[in-house]
């Protein structure tokens, strides 16, 4: 229970939140991050801490798409747009909050998110040792899906060309 061993307090903690995050239990997992983080302001480790945090969010984000809760997706990313969202350069945050767009009826502002996903995710295809190392720690929808909800976002606004134009889109970049 007690250790004289230097760092096994954060060693313990990651570990700790790692178990929470693989069963699911996102929101313990958070907590016992950002209490940590919070509590030990000047660790070694805090680019680790943010992006074990930001991993968790994006994993709780995901299982509530997945689950289709879109409502409690906005509610996290509203929670969290200002603290530990702010200036993350996840795509796959992005994508879910597109997606929880896309399940309120928001279409417009869902296909803008799609959009702006969609350019990021373009970029990153040029820089494949980033995209090899964003591919091991994101959930990176591929450019064909992207595509594909742009153009069904535009069928529902009733933008057909717009939606034709996109669906030929589709595969031209590389996935």
């Amino acid at each position: 229970s007690e250790s004289d061993l230097k760092g096994v307090d954060e060693f313990t903690t990651i570990l700790l939140s790692e178990g929470l995050s693989n069963r699911g239990d996102f929101d313990d997992a958070l907590a016992r991050l950002i209490e940590y983080y919070q509590t030990h302001p000047l660790t070694v480790n805090q680019d680790r801490f943010r992006t074990k945090i930001q991993r968790n969010l994006a994993s709780k984000m995901k299982g509530l798409v997945e689950g289709g809760d879109f409502i409690k997706v906005l509610e996290t990313n509203e929670k969290y747009s200002q603290t530990w969202l702010k200036n993350a350069s996840r795509i796959d945050v992005d994508y879910f909050l597109g997606k929880a767009f896309e399940n309120a009826g928001a279409y417009a502002e869902a296909g803008r998110i799609y959009s702006t996903v969609a350019m990021a995710r373009q970029k990153l295809s040029r820089a494949t040792e980033e995209e090899v190392e964003r591919k091991f720690h994101e959930y990176l929808p591929g450019l064909s899906t992207l595509q594909l909800r742009k153009a069904a976002m535009m069928v529902e606004e009733r933008k057909y060309s717009e939606g034709l134009q996109s669906l030929k889109d589709i595969g031209k970049g590389s996935d």
